[in-house]
């Protein structure tokens, strides 16, 4: 071979070699974008206490009247974690008061802040504008937060009439951290409560809810 062919041939080669080492390091980056488009996801229903008794703790809401999770025996009860700052518990506070109107007599909901320093006051002003009818408690050494394993904002808990925990994790996916779509493509609450309400175990008893 030419020398001069062998040259352009040697050079030709270390140019293709650097540009594939460029594009394995690149590779190996995370995606910025993937990074705060984070979604509802399946998890692993073994680590938070899907199929157990919830103890029967005691609680006083935002008007200062005491209960506790036995006054709902005998109903489903949907157990929301929210905050007042939380920008995606701001928007799913309007669809929760929309499921409420939906399962009115067949499904109770209570709204659990696990917050520290959150006020009654504030807490009272979220519940009007979002036209919420169910029970709001601020929970801030998250007593009954602990007991159902809660782990963000925007976390809910199916428990069946007889407070064993059936599901547990993300309203839908319609909203997460960097991303809002026009409507949800799986209604992971709603399919749980369907599937409470008629005897059954929900097809998804975990998930992660981004919060």
């Amino acid at each position: 071979m030419p020398r001069r062919l062998l040259t352009l041939s040697l050079c030709l080669l270390a140019s293709l070699t650097a540009v594939f080492a460029i594009y394995a390091q690149d590779s190996d980056k995370p995606d910025p974008e993937a990074e705060i488009r984070q979604a509802p996801r399946v998890i692993d229903r073994r680590q938070w206490r899907i199929g157990e008794l919830i103890e029967d703790i005691a609680f006083t809401d935002i008007s200062g009247k005491a209960g506790k999770l036995s006054d709902y025996s005998g109903h489903t009860l949907v157990i929301f974690t929210t905050n007042t700052t939380c920008p995606l518990c701001k928007k799913y506070l309007p669809t929760l008061a929309e499921y409420e109107k939906a399962y009115a007599d067949k499904v109770k909901f209570l709204y659990l802040n696990v917050t520290e320093g959150e006020t009654a006051a504030k807490a009272a002003e979220v519940v009007k504008a979002a036209g919420l009818t169910g029970r709001y408690v601020l929970d801030p050494k998250a007593d009954l937060g602990k007991a159902l394993r809660a782990d963000t904002t925007t976390d809910c808990f199916v428990l069946d009439a007889s407070r064993t925990l059936q599901y547990r994790g993300a309203v839908d996916d319609q909203y997460g951290i960097g991303y809002s779509l026009d409507k949800p493509r799986v209604s992971y609450l709603r399919q749980a409560l369907d599937a409470v309400l008629a005897g059954n175990q929900p097809i998804y008893q975990a998930t992660w809810a981004p919060g």
